[in-house]
């Protein structure tokens, strides 16, 4: 007896190998590939110290955001529309006060700015000669809004006909310059109490009550 010895044909099936067998075409023997001859694709993992570089960076960034948000909101409740206030333009503001204010209100200073001063020099003495059209007192505007005008009072009628309680004025308000080495006071036996910031100066013209 004779025996035929056909070449063997090999048929990859993904992980492993069949043998086909030339005169059935069926698979008769699959050979196992080993697993380290698959090529393994895929996205490589982050390295933990990647993760934590991440994690800091964001950290820091909410963290300075909050920063500036809570510093930016702070500064606007203390100071509101401190901004609003620019050397040499003239703006309608509306000031609270009452007719006393006029005794009540004073500041001391030795810087003059345009022509303009405090009614007090900076060792608290009275200022000699000084009108009230370029005396500076310290306002309060209904926004909350600190300055320093002159002006005022000569605009208004005299003070036994203002109202007897808290009313307010609407004046045109002149923006000189500004000041810091200053002391306010805010009634006539109370103690002058420096500024911790410079505020915006000028003076008063076309003041009205409004109905």
């Amino acid at each position: 007896m004779e025996f035929a010895v056909f070449p063997r044909r090999m048929r990859s099936t993904g992980s492993s190998v069949a043998v086909i067998s030339p005169d059935s075409g069926r698979e008769v023997l699959p050979v196992a590939t080993p697993m380290s001859d698959v090529a393994q694709v895929g996205p490589r993992p982050l390295a933990q110290s990647q993760i934590m570089l991440w994690l800091v960076c964001s950290l820091l960034s909410t963290a300075v955001l909050l920063y500036l948000g809570f510093s930016v909101s702070g500064y606007r409740a203390t100071y509101p529309a401190a901004d609003s206030f620019r050397a040499g333009t003239a703006q309608l503001i509306e000031i609270t006060l009452i007719r006393e204010d006029k005794q009540n209100l004073s500041c001391a200073s030795n810087a003059v700015l345009t022509g303009l001063r405090c009614g007090f020099d900076a060792a608290r003495n009275a200022v000699a000669g000084l009108d009230e059209r370029h005396t500076l007192r310290p306002y309060n505007s209904v926004k909350g809004e600190l300055l320093l005008a002159a002006g005022l009072w000569s605009n208004l009628p005299p003070t036994a006909e203002l109202p007897s309680s808290r009313f307010t004025v609407v004046c045109n308000f002149h923006v000189a310059s500004a000041l810091r080495s200053a002391s306010l006071r805010w009634a006539p036996t109370a103690k002058f109490e420096p500024l911790e910031r410079s505020i915006a100066l000028g003076f008063l013209t076309d003041c009205e009550i409004p109905p």
